[in-house]
């Protein structure tokens, strides 16, 4: 999965603590992993130049593998001290550090820092896992046409996409121009091995989504969502509760 030994084994972790997958959060960055809990991340590996963390010298030039974690606030000046740790790229520095995985620190003091930021991350309640998530994932038309896959197919093979399962319901949104909810789907099988279906390495685990409806652009574009809770759509999330009941007539696998 990952360039760097330490990488793999803190990935490996993840998947045998929790369960979670990883998912590719920048279509346009292959290279950038996410462990998420309810939609939102806990962990994001990356590679990064060492002038990036502010590192001098032949440090700056190097490329590092990276991953930022969430963190108490409380503990940030104690854990800043430590060798290896920084305070985050491209995140609140109020909340996150960024890790470097070179060896400097041991795996088990980086396990009960992720253990810590997905406790931070995951909300006081969790839905049952016996019922379906209703799920808001973005797709840009520059990179994957996925209306032209729909078109030729009743189902489709797709990534997949954080821990969605079989029975979850998938809003597609449409990023910009268009900025708009296109397609309402919902996942039929989960966790499929990639066995030569999609053809970049990086993709080891797929989902088969089947549409269930299809929106008109302005049936529920950027303005109307913020009406239901949802701001921006970044990577992949859950619903708000508005948006589900907004929804609720078009959800005829129900």
């Amino acid at each position: 999965m990952f360039s760097s030994p330490q990488d793999n084994r803190l990935a490996n972790f993840i998947v045998k603590e929790f369960s979670d997958q990883a998912d590719h959060p920048f279509e346009k960055y292959p290279d950038y992993l996410s462990f998420r809990v309810d939609g939102k991340w806990y962990a994001l590996f990356f590679p990064l130049k060492g002038e990036k963390l502010a590192l001098s010298g032949e440090k700056a030039s190097l490329v590092y593998d990276v991953v930022n974690i969430k963190v108490d606030p409380r503990q940030m000046d104690k854990l800043l001290d430590l060798d290896g740790i920084y305070p985050s790229y491209h995140m609140s520095k109020k909340t996150w550090i960024s890790l470097v995985l070179d060896e400097t620190i041991p795996d088990q003091t980086i396990f009960e820092l992720i253990r810590g930021s997905r406790s931070l991350v995951a909300p006081k309640h969790l839905r049952k896992a016996s019922e379906p998530h209703y799920w808001i994932v973005p797709v840009n038309l520059k990179y994957y046409d996925i209306g032209e896959e729909f078109s030729a197919s009743e189902d489709i093979l797709w990534t997949q996409k954080a821990s969605m399962q079989k029975g979850d319901f998938i809003a597609i949104y449409i990023t910009a121009p268009t900025k708009a909810i296109r397609y309402l789907c919902q996942v039929l099988e989960a966790n499929i091995a990639n066995q030569g279906y999609r053809d970049e390495e990086s993709i080891k685990e797929l989902m088969r989504i089947k549409p269930l409806y299809s929106f008109n652009d302005s049936d529920f574009d950027s303005e109307r969502l913020k009406c239901f809770g949802i701001k921006t759509v970044l990577g992949p999330q859950h619903m708000t509760d508005d948006l589900v009941q907004a929804l609720s007539p078009y959800l005829k696998g129900k």
